[in-house]
């Protein structure tokens, strides 16, 4: 099973299924749309384009959205740097429709045929070299990025990396190849005892079958790297898609090879849809579902999931997870990152899902800020453009609260706690905090005053964030510099909790409880203490 099938079609782009920080396209205003929505990129002035399948090329602003150009079937679109759009086709059939399998240069009302997609795979075959395919003819483009002067285009039933130049010269970068997978996990989907008709083949499989790669998606690095998704095909046993980085000028090669290796070996990623740069250099990798594609077919699976990784490490945070059939991700220009959400349903819309900041790069906490910000905990610290984040700022008592009262969700409270916030932008979560029993205040005994712009240390935090989880206590000294503190017990707990690891790296047998706790550092307590 190589071709990504549409389940439905769509009536209507809804916008604003999750709340959106500040971004180019905050709200996306709803359009009429006539079936899956299967691409997402920024256009050259900052909007959003949305291939929409049933119809074309939908331009979605601030304010406006419209359907720019018809062109049914288009799966993939990216401005082509000269101001003009290029886009592919999907899904030729053999005979192939006119039009279909694809790649196009869109100029004004003008639709240009640059190159027919079915024609190369008819005359070439490239995934033939595969030992685990059969000699078929199949061109499904699903993905594509623009270079100078060409355009990539990941073929999902071809099973390779293509380049077409302008001129309509197209030839194969790559082929990816097919991998044994276990069939264990579709006769668990499958009731054998009682099988659809139209799944009964399953129960009479071989333990492992050859399983075709699928490359959904291609974006370009900063590092001038091309990086490839694949979804991973028939069984769609989870855990097995791959990620892979093409180097320019490979041609012709079966991966791995000199010029095509395995990134992100160290991830389980399951039917991954799409892939994106952030322009720090993150690199977000969309899953269809973390229980394979056939999960999400038959209805019951966990939901799709938005990965953000730093590829110089090889770690991932999930930034979005239990997302209903999302299939494509992109981060606009201010730093906002999108997703279509119910895409291949009638209730198909973009959404935001997180916020990128501009002076977050390199730091070690970045991924937990990027995440936090998800989370909707974080909007920025430079209010109305929110594109900064301050990671190294100290952390105020009243930001402290806000953090807090967000990350947990804990409820208002009428009650005016405290004599010092008044006209605070914090009051409300400052008069939370204290209805939660999480802060007393600032001035023992009296505690009639919270000292909201006060700078707050690490072992203040440890009591704050001990008293909103409700840890428990811990025996265990984990730290040689807090003996004395009254905040050592706080400490210790939520050392035990996994909350904090230490201040001195790699010994970490310190705490630092009299230093100000940064915003980022902040952000990696909070992360570690919602999400366990």
């Amino acid at each position: 099973m190589k071709r990504l099938s549409t389940m439905t079609v769509c009536a209507m782009l809804v916008a604003g299924l999750v709340a959106a920080p500040a971004g180019a396209v905050d709200d996306p205003p709803p359009f009429d749309c006539a079936s899956p929505l299967f691409d997402l990129e920024p256009s050259a002035d900052g909007d959003l384009l949305v291939a929409d399948a049933g119809q074309g090329i939908v331009v979605v602003g601030e304010e406006t959205a419209e359907l720019i150009v018809e062109l049914p079937g288009v799966s993939g679109v990216v401005p082509s740097g000269d101001g003009d759009l290029i886009a592919i086709t999907a899904e030729a059939d053999d005979p192939p429709q006119e039009g279909t399998s694809s790649v196009f240069r869109i100029s004004g009302e003008n639709i240009e045929l640059i190159a027919d997609l079915w024609a190369f795979e008819e005359e070439e075959n490239p995934d033939k070299i595969d030992p685990f395919i059969d000699d078929n003819v199949e061109s499904n483009p699903w993905g594509l990025a623009r270079i100078e002067d060409a355009t990539l285009v990941a073929d999902a039933a071809g099973n390779d990396l293509l380049i077409v130049d302008d001129d309509g010269t197209v030839d194969w970068m790559t082929v990816f190849p097919s991998q044994l997978a276990s069939t264990a996990y579709l006769l668990d989907l499958v009731d054998c005892d009682d099988p659809p008709e139209d799944l009964g083949f399953v129960c009479t499989l071989p333990p492992q079958i050859p399983a075709e790669a699928v490359p959904t998606s291609v974006a370009v690095g900063p590092d001038g790297n091309y990086y490839v998704g694949e979804l991973t095909g028939f069984p769609a046993t989870p855990g097995m898609s791959r990620v892979w980085r093409v180097e320019p000028g490979t041609t012709n090669e079966l991966c791995p090879s000199d010029g095509c290796t395995q990134v992100l070996e160290n991830q389980s990623f399951s039917a991954i849809i799409d892939v994106a740069f952030g322009p720090d250099g993150t690199f977000y990798v969309l899953e269809l579902d973390e229980m394979g594609f056939l999960a999400a077919e038959f209805g019951f699976g966990s939901g799709s999931t938005l990965n953000a990784c730093k590829l110089e490490t090889g770690s991932c945070v999930k930034l979005a997870t239990g997302l209903f059939l999302s299939t494509a991700t992109t981060v606009g220009r201010h730093g906002t990152i999108y997703a279509t959400i119910a895409a291949l349903t009638p209730m198909a819309g973009v959404t935001a899902l997180g916020k990128e900041f501009d002076d977050d790069d390199g730091s070690v906490h970045e991924l937990d800020i990027a995440l936090l910000a998800a989370k909707g905990v974080t909007r920025g610290c430079n209010p109305p453009i929110n594109d900064a984040f301050c990671p190294d700022a100290a952390t105020t008592r009243g930001e402290m609260a806000a953090f807090i009262v967000r990350a947990l969700g804990l409820p208002g409270s009428d009650e005016d706690h405290f004599g010092d916030d008044d006209g605070s932008v914090f009051q409300g979560d400052i008069d939370a905090l204290a209805a939660a029993g999480v802060t007393r205040g600032c001035n023992p005994p009296d505690n009639d005053a919270f000292c909201p712009d006060r700078e707050v240390t690490r072992g203040e935090m440890a009591a704050f964030l001990v008293r909103a989880l409700g840890l428990l206590d811990s025996d265990e000294d984990r730290f040689v510099d807090d003996d004395g503190s009254v905040f050592q017990g706080d400490i210790d707990a939520l050392a035990a909790a996994g909350v904090t690891r230490g201040c001195n790296p790699p010994d970490n047998d310190r705490f630092c409880p009299d230093d100000f706790v940064t915003r980022a550092q902040m952000a990696s307590f909070l992360i570690r203490a919602i999400t366990g």
